[in-house]
């Protein structure tokens, strides 16, 4: 593009400087024919002289044909009044005080007829014409390389702006698109100024920041697929692997005893009921990332909803030998989805449960704090390292501690719980001191 622009205006100023050359040959050309030096003061007399000479001699009486080459006349009475004239000073009739006329290249001299003065003869040099036109043509010309220059001038500034703000930005874009199509987003172009082009960088460095942010993600997430399909590869066969074990033993007779054999069927359906909770953690992020999840608010009342699924997570729990504490909210009126956020406690309740231990101890506490129902589960149990605690609800995430120790799980239950609330318009935030329990908090708009 730069070239293109480029050679134009070399062009318009090739043109321009023609243009220019061609003037200034018309105006040289004016000053040599116009422009002649002063003729020879030995003509002028002769010229003079016999033109004297004639009028004179024939009476004051001027011939309209005559002229003469180098200088212009004019025939006044003694009275001043003009009886013939070439100079357009000066018109037949007219009546010039005598007493004014002349001076530089003016010549007077008396007409003389029968020994008596009757008139004055005025003559002129044309050269004073010929300065004239050549002063006008001086003056064109000056003027002309005046305003040739100014276009000079102009369309070297123009180029120059065109240079800097044109061709530089569009080679920087060049060079930009050229490092991205090699996937190197880091070239910035270094260009912050107003109008199309400055708009047009900007925007070229936003599209190369969003490019680089949607590499940087595809990065992430790919790691996270990978992780996943890494824990998934664990989570699931460790407790396929057991459960083939226990049937195994029921199928080839190593357990008989009827007990033993209901033992071994309830810890078999217990893995079933792991493996099922991690496929249906994975239906339901791709749901979410679908944005398939559904959430259909209805109005309930918060001590009547919450209680109910309490007591029934309270009787499974102490059922476990671990306790459950809680304080019933008020009976106010909430919008929420009763599905959902009972999955959300679910989730809260079954991770402090698997994290905790056996003698973990559950609180879950409510409280209305502007205008905003907020829900708390507390444990104290094992707690989170401070380098996982950023980290807990991003997707497929599990700290180290969670593999270490063999506990099942996809990394997609918090998330998925984050997902939730943020579709009720709320939020959700843990707070956890490693060896002391972990804190887990969400509220949503009343």
């Amino acid at each position: 593009m730069g070239d293109v622009i480029a050679k134009s205006i070399r062009k318009k100023m090739l043109y321009l400087v023609m243009l220019f050359a061609g003037v200034l040959i018309i105006g040289i050309l004016i000053i040599f024919k116009y422009g002649r030096s002063e003729p020879d003061e030995k003509d002028i007399r002769i010229q003079v002289n016999t033109f004297i000479s004639d009028v004179q001699n024939s009476g004051g009486v001027v011939d309209d044909n005559t002229t003469l080459p180098d200088v212009v006349y004019t025939v006044f009475d003694e009275n001043g009044v003009v009886l013939a004239s070439d100079n357009p000073l000066y018109t037949e009739g007219d009546r010039v005080n005598l007493e004014t006329v002349g001076g530089k290249n003016r010549y007077m001299a008396p007409m003389q007829i029968e020994g008596s003065i009757q008139g004055m003869f005025l003559f002129e040099t044309v050269d004073n014409h010929n300065n004239r036109l050549t002063r006008g043509a001086l003056a064109v010309l000056f003027v002309s390389i005046v305003i040739m220059a100014f276009f000079i001038f102009e369309m070297l500034s123009l180029n120059k702006k065109l240079r800097d703000d044109v061709w530089k930005p569009v080679r920087e874009l060049h060079k930009s698109t050229k490092k991205i199509s090699e996937g190197n987003y880091d070239e910035e172009i270094i260009y912050d100024y107003l109008g199309e082009i400055g708009s047009l960088c900007h925007d070229f460095n936003q599209m190369r920041d969003e490019l680089k942010a949607g590499k940087e993600f595809e990065r992430k997430w790919r790691n996270k697929e990978q992780t996943l399909y890494a824990s998934l590869s664990h989570d699931l066969n460790t407790p396929l692997a057991v459960l083939r074990g226990y049937i195994e033993e029921i199928r080839y007779s190593v357990v008989t005893d009827p007990a033993e054999i209901e033992h071994v069927l309830d810890m078999s359906l217990r893995k079933i009921e792991i493996l099922n909770k991690l496929v249906s953690d994975i239906l339901e992020h791709s749901k979410a990332e679908l944005n398939q999840l559904s959430v259909q608010r209805t109005e309930v009342y918060a001590g009547d909803f919450f209680g109910g699924i309490l007591s029934e997570y309270a009787d499974e729990l102490l059922a476990q030998g671990i306790e459950l504490k809680y304080n019933l909210p008020e009976n106010i009126l909430i919008c929420l989805d009763t599905n959902r956020i009972n999955q959300v406690m679910q989730n809260l309740i079954s991770n402090a449960v698997k994290y905790g231990g056996k003698n973990v101890t559950i609180e879950i506490d409510f409280c209305v704090k502007d205008d905003r129902f907020i829900v708390s589960v507390k444990d104290d149990g094992a707690g989170i390292a401070a380098s996982d605690l950023p980290h807990i609800f991003e997707l497929f995430y599990r700290g180290d501690k969670s593999r270490t120790q063999d506990i099942p799980g996809s990394g997609l239950g918090l998330h998925i719980c984050r997902y939730i609330i943020h579709c009720h318009g709320g939020e959700i935030e843990c707070d956890s001191i490693l060896g002391k329990g972990t804190q887990i908090q969400f509220y949503i708009p009343i």
